[in-house]
């Protein structure tokens, strides 16, 4: 009784629509780089589930559900919980986080100083 929406591409402005509208935002790859997705989910105050990748504990952890597994069956129960019982504070921690430690502008500014120093 879910209602989805798969979309091949957007512009810039209609991602941040949908993601700001979403219910649920879900990322389960079964290999990643950074999760760009995953950063702007969490700046959009979208509730957020990824897969059980190693991703860096900075960002994700406390900020959103992440599965344990590969397993349908607890995929299924994460998209029933978020849907339902989504904690507000794992929203209001992951907007600080990644503003802190998501910012693309601040992050090159970092990198631009240790460049420097050498």
């Amino acid at each position: 009784h879910l209602n989805y929406l798969v979309i091949d591409y957007l512009e810039q402005e209609e991602m941040w629509m949908l993601l700001k509208k979403a219910a649920l935002c879900i990322m389960t790859p079964i290999s990643d780089g950074t999760p760009n997705s995953a950063l702007e989910a969490m700046s959009a105050n979208c509730p957020l589930i990824l897969s059980n990748l190693d991703y860096d504990k900075d960002l994700f952890e406390n900020t959103c559900l992440q599965l344990n597994t590969f397993d349908l069956n607890e995929f299924n129960h994460s998209i029933e919980s978020a849907l339902s019982n989504y904690d507000p504070s794992r929203l209001t921690t992951a907007f600080e986080t990644v503003k802190q430690l998501g910012n693309r502008s601040v992050e090159m500014e970092k990198l631009a100083e240790i460049y420097a120093s050498l």
